[in-house]
């Protein structure tokens, strides 16, 4: 009996584990409309340039086929230059424009295009696109 429990821990263990980050790419506008090769379990960043206070920020388009091949793990965001004003020192500058990042695992090996959108949450209007086919062996 404690055999069949040490292996059903053991399977669990397995089956849940992720292990740390083979590597990391990081994907920017220059890789808009362009074709790129990751590897699997491979952590994916892409970094997209935006105006806070705006509304608009960068989604992820889906079902595209992607959502098999990729786990959203985060999004954050950060200045693009993190120089603090001279009134409020150690913060971004007030209408400095940010980065956000969106980070994803490669968790399927399957090729797939990867949409982003810079938009507003309460419209269907999509102020700008992103778009990047990965071929992930």
């Amino acid at each position: 009996m404690e055999q069949i429990i040490l292996l059903f821990h053991l399977w669990l263990f397995a089956l849940y584990y992720q292990p740390a980050d083979l590597t990391k790419m990081i994907l920017n506008e220059q890789h808009h409309n362009q074709q790129v090769e990751v590897s699997y379990r491979d952590t994916l960043i892409v970094e997209l340039p935006y105006q806070p206070g705006t509304g608009y920020y960068w989604v992820w388009r889906q079902p595209n086929g992607c959502d098999r091949a990729l786990k959203l793990l985060d999004e954050q965001s950060q200045s693009r230059q993190n120089r603090p004003s001279q009134d409020r020192p150690g913060l971004a500058r007030p209408g400095q424009e940010s980065i956000s990042q969106l980070r994803f695992l490669v968790v399927k090996k399957e090729a797939c295009q990867l949409n982003i959108d810079l938009k507003r949450s309460w419209e269907d209007h999509v102020l700008r696109e992103y778009s990047v086919k990965l071929r992930i062996k």
